[in-house]
């Protein structure tokens, strides 16, 4: 039956020793995520987010990876899914939040550059729809004494289409206590420019997918460009999501894209590179590299 609702409307499927495994491996994954919450199997990475122009270092990007005892790391690709299907994203994004704030005031009391940085953390749409969340966040605010306008939390489209309302009501809320909040995955969603008007948002994330697509001259070009100009009429930030090669920091820094985060700056890291990196260089990455 969820196969087939998955699959859209008006359709059918069968039940087969196939689909039979994926039940028995989606019970067993569900069973191991419990087991991974209670034994705190989860870690962080953090992802760079660097000004194009000059490779300064502005914020970080909190993203989890499971580590399972068994398998090793477990990227979020495998596992973020069936967390919100089965509502234990809840514990999850919530410990990521609390686990992000904390660790970039611990690296304020080390590094003096951290305390120029914001800290980035996706926000799950189980998260806004939780009555509990808002009084959450702010306890975790002032348990870890973090300035809201240095926390950015990242939304979807697709975490605020099933009720708009409510979701604007909480992220209203939110937004008030001064924290940022920022449209990730941005042209992958619904009703994009709906939400730009409506809702409390301060930048834009432009979708890798439309990075690795852009070229000097075409479509691709024309459609960041177009992104870039909406969000500059707008008032807000851009960060270009996933780039990978020296062309394309190339064309958005000539398209005035201010931000952008990816491997060819920095790929995602541990807290103990992160550490190593701000000692060794501070908050400045080579963004001219061969």
């Amino acid at each position: 039956m969820y196969q087939a609702k998955d699959a859209g409307r008006a359709t059918y499927k069968i039940f087969d020793s196939q689909m039979g495994e994926k039940v028995t491996k989606r019970i067993e994954r569900e069973r191991e995520l419990v087991q991974a919450i209670q034994n705190n199997n989860f870690k962080l990475t953090y992802q760079p987010i660097v000004a194009l122009e000059t490779g300064e270092m502005l914020s970080v990007e909190a993203l989890v990876r499971w580590h399972h005892p068994l398998h090793g790391i477990i990227q979020p690709d495998d596992f973020i899914l069936i967390a919100e299907e089965t509502g234990l994203i809840l514990e999850i994004g919530n410990w990521v939040l609390a686990e992000a704030c904390k660790q970039i005031k611990i690296w304020d009391q080390s590094f003096p550059q951290a305390k120029k940085l914001s800290m980035s953390v996706n926000l799950s749409g189980k998260q806004i729809a939780n009555p509990d969340f808002f009084d959450f966040l702010v306890h975790t605010l002032e348990e870890t004494k973090l300035q809201a306008k240095r926390l950015h939390l990242e939304i979807t489209e697709n975490t605020i289409v099933e009720d708009a309302e409510q979701a604007l009501n909480t992220l209203s809320k939110i937004s008030a206590l001064g924290v940022e909040l920022h449209l990730d995955d941005f042209g992958t969603g619904y009703s994009s420019i709906a939400y730009l008007h409506n809702f409390p948002i301060k930048a834009l994330k432009i979708d890798k997918s439309f990075i690795h697509r852009l070229k000097n001259q075409g479509k691709g070009r024309a459609l960041i460009e177009g992104i870039i100009h909406l969000a500059t009429v707008l008032g807000l930030d851009v960060v270009a999501e996933g780039i990978e090669l020296p062309e394309q920091l190339t064309l958005l820094k000539e398209l005035n894209c201010g931000q952008g985060q990816g491997f060819y700056a920095a790929e995602p890291m541990y807290k103990e590179d992160m550490e190593f990196m701000l000692r060794k260089s501070g908050n400045i990455f080579d963004l001219n590299k061969e």
